[in-house]
């Protein structure tokens, strides 16, 4: 096969660079990929069977597999068993993990909003939490365009992320890991910002040998309204968009879920925004001053606002930031109509390993 180099200029490169180290600095378990391996095995088969069961249900005549944020490589060996599988994370050292240990897929460098391999896949992932890393709206939109760079028509998009409203914060609790020789105890405090939509936290890491580690880890919680309008409007068709069950969540928020979507390319437009009946205009919007525009009929009236709490965001809608709220209300109003959010459901506390991060 043809060996594939992703392209970057040296300003991306730099910045790839700094956001690689950013993460790794973050988390305890990247700086141990050795680690991450015997506290991630124990669903890794699950894990990859459930993305090959979605291919398959979506895509059957699939043979090659783009995964993005791949980590160590773990779902992209399991599904090179079935499919040409291509790996890519930011993290140089999980890279060189990966290479050494599961010589099948290919691997390479790359950061999730500007990498460009030169090629097109039959299935895209992005699970294991991996788009939550990324927090601007503008590098949201250019994960989505890459994702879009790498499709052809009727492409498969799978993304695992964080999905809000988030669950009830619970207080700092200690828990213990023992694999092997390592022994460790650390403790997990959640912090949500809904301005930024931003789930921060703070995991302290004491070792048996009295040693500390601290990790300062940020996810953004996207709500699935915003998620399915982005897919949408880098050209994806949204067939699906689900919540994990609270045992299968493990994340700090509790709530993470699965969307799978089509890739129409330019056939977006025909389903992207399709025609709809015009009713007759009112007396009173027919002219004059208290006529209204069509982006003024299809934006929905103004609620009442709901305080801004762990409680409240956990039994409502997710309270984005203003400018959450810009993205949103900049494109037609119906495209958000279709998924509703979540019900009041409280989850479960999460685990140390979810599904990658």
């Amino acid at each position: 096969m043809t060996e594939l180099i992703p392209t970057h200029t040296p300003a991306r490169s730099s910045r790839n660079t700094m956001r690689g180290n950013q993460l790794t600095q973050s988390n305890f378990i990247y700086r141990r990929p050795d680690l991450a391996e015997r506290l991630r095995h124990p669903n890794a088969d699950a894990n990859a069977q459930r993305w090959s069961n979605l291919i398959n249900q979506h895509h059957p005549d699939a043979q090659s597999v783009l995964d993005l944020g791949c980590w160590i490589g773990v779902d992209a060996e399991r599904l090179a068993r079935c499919y040409t599988v291509v790996g890519v994370d930011v993290q140089p050292h999980l890279i060189a993990y990966a290479r050494e240990h599961r010589p099948e897929p290919d691997f390479f460098v790359g950061d999730i909003s500007n990498v460009r391999l030169g090629r097109r896949f039959d299935a895209i992932l992005c699970v294991g939490n991996s788009l939550s890393y990324i927090h601007e709206d503008p590098d949201l939109e250019a994960a989505f365009a890459t994702f879009s760079a790498h499709a052809q028509e009727d492409s498969l998009l799978i993304l695992h992320t964080l999905l809000a409203p988030i669950g009830a914060l619970t207080p700092a609790a200690l828990r213990r890991v023992e694999i092997g020789d390592f022994r460790a105890t650390y403790t997990d405090r959640s912090e949500w910002n809904p301005l930024t939509q931003v789930l921060t936290t703070h995991r302290t890491w004491l070792h048996d040998d009295g040693t500390t580690e601290a990790d300062v880890l940020q996810r953004r919680v996207l709500s699935p309204p915003e998620l399915e309008l982005r897919a949408r409007l880098a050209g994806w068709e949204v067939l699906s968009l689900d919540f994990d069950p609270p045992e299968q969540a493990g994340s700090a928020a509790d709530a993470v879920g699965c969307m799978v979507a089509r890739f129409r390319g330019a056939a977006r437009a025909s389903w992207l925004m399709p025609n709809r009946p015009t009713a007759a205009p009112r007396k009173d919007q027919r002219s004059g001053p208290a006529s209204r525009t069509r982006r003024d009929r299809c934006t929905a009236p103004a609620s009442k606002p709901v305080p801004c709490t762990a409680t409240s965001m956990s039994t409502s809608a997710a309270s984005p930031s203003r400018r959450r709220v810009n993205f949103l209300q900049h494109h037609d109003a119906s495209l958000t109509g279709s998924m509703s959010s979540p019900s009041s459901t409280t989850y479960s506390p999460a685990s140390l390993a979810p599904s990658r991060r």
